[in-house]
This record gives C-alpha cells, structure tokens and sequence, in this order.
C-alpha cells in the first residue's frame, strides 16, 4: 500500500514497522522489569542479611528496673526469663499476654517456680491477644489501666525486632526495655546453615517487613497508630501475624 515504485512506501507505516516497534517496547520493558526485579531481589537478601546480624546470640542480663515486666507468650523460656526477673526485683508486676485459653493460672504456677510465688499478688494474665498486634493492644490498654510509664519486654531474640517495632508503635510514650530471650531450638549462630533456623528468620524478616510498612503507612496517612493495631487485632487478623 502506498504510493511510488512497487515495493516502496512513502507517507505510510507497515505492519512490518508495527510490529518491529511493538516488539522493542515490549524487550525494553521486561529488560527494565527484570533489572527492577533484580535490583528488588538484592535489596531484599541483604535487608535480610542485616536483619539476622543484628539478633540477639545471647539473653541479656542487666536491664533497669522498670513498673511492670511484659512477657508473650511463645515459649516457655519467654516465661522462665519473665519469671526471674520478677524474682529479682527488676519490676513489681508481670503482665503475660496471649496465654492460651486452656492454661490457668494453677498450670503457671506450677511450671514455673519463680512466678509461683507472686502468682496471687503480682502476677496478670491476658487471655486476649491472638497475634503480636494482638500483644501490644492488650499491653497497652493494661499499662494506661495502671498509670504504668515503663516496661520491660521479655520475648523470643528472633522475635524481639518485630516486637519492640508494633510496642513502639502503639506506645510511643511509653519507655521499652528490650529482653532477648535466646532458645536452644533456634541456632543464631551459623543460622545459614540450619534449615530449620533460616525458615524462622526469614518468615519473621517477612512479618518484620509487613509491620514496618503497616506502621508507616498509618504515621503517613495520619491514621492512629494505636487505633490502626486495634482495628486489625480487633478483626482477628492472625494469618502472617499470628506470632
């Protein structure tokens, strides 16, 4: 089609032209996809690498004395920890939240020796909170109850960055002491190496993601922090966020 000699074109575009331009927008848009995707991927791995260096190898020993000891519930060496702090005097009340429904306060007690004894003085127990969200509603709502302004938070190593991020959050005026409680279960040291440990680390990576996006995204949008987490806890949104 066209004018001039035969197989010339003069004022018009083939199909073949087309065609030849379609396929290079097409090329320059998954190379610039496949280079995004790359530039993601590397992001992500050493966000990741960073994220297991900076865990806790050991439990932490020394931390100052605060109004109440906050444990959740996860692993009974989280209770353990909680318990001999209490024992120790480094705060005068223990609040463990997320305790499963079947548990009792006999069942405490008897497992764990060092909370025996402040079972019926100091000793508080929240039936409520179903994920870390969950954790720090439940947390917060307790410690506004008894006029609290500082805590100690007793919790898994791995588990702590993500913690202390949805406690912040929530609680932004309160004053966190952070206490890593290391499990033998979970191998920091050579983490790579261990199947088991590096699936923990990175599904938390992952969660860590999720809550740091979440609590930003509700500081950017002007939304309360503290209403946002109570919605979702609320809602009893647990799938990625049930520990």
């Amino acid at each position: 089609m066209g004018y001039g000699n035969q197989g010339q074109t003069v004022g018009w575009t083939t199909h073949s032209d087309k065609n030849r331009v379609m396929s290079t927008l097409i090329g320059q848009i998954l190379r610039l996809a496949m280079w995004l995707g790359l530039a993601g991927t590397t992001v992500a791995a050493g966000g990741f690498l960073f994220f297991a260096s900076t865990i806790e190898r050991g439990t932490r020993r020394d931390v100052a004395r605060a109004d109440a000891i906050v444990a959740l519930t996860g692993g009974a060496l989280r209770v353990q920890a909680a318990g001999e702090l209490l024992a120790s005097g480094k705060a005068g009340r223990l609040f463990i939240t997320g305790v499963n429904p079947a548990t009792s306060r006999t069942d405490i007690a008897r497992t764990f020796a060092d909370i025996a004894h402040f079972m019926d003085c100091c000793v508080e127990l929240d039936y409520e909170a179903a994920n870390t969200i969950g954790n720090a509603v439940q947390t917060r709502q307790w410690m506004d109850r008894k006029g609290y302004r500082s805590l100690i938070l007793v919790t898994s190593a791995y588990h702590m960055p993500r913690t202390m991020l949805e406690f912040e959050a929530i609680m932004p005026d309160i004053q966190i002491s952070a206490y890593p409680v290391v499990s033998d279960t979970v191998q920091l040291d050579g983490w790579w190496a261990d199947g088991s440990t590096f699936r923990i680390l990175a599904g938390e990576y992952v969660k860590f993601l999720f809550a740091w996006m979440r609590t930003r995204l509700a500081v950017y949008a002007d939304i309360s922090v503290p209403g946002f987490a109570q919605a979702l806890a609320s809602r009893h949104v647990v799938l990625w966020f049930k520990t």
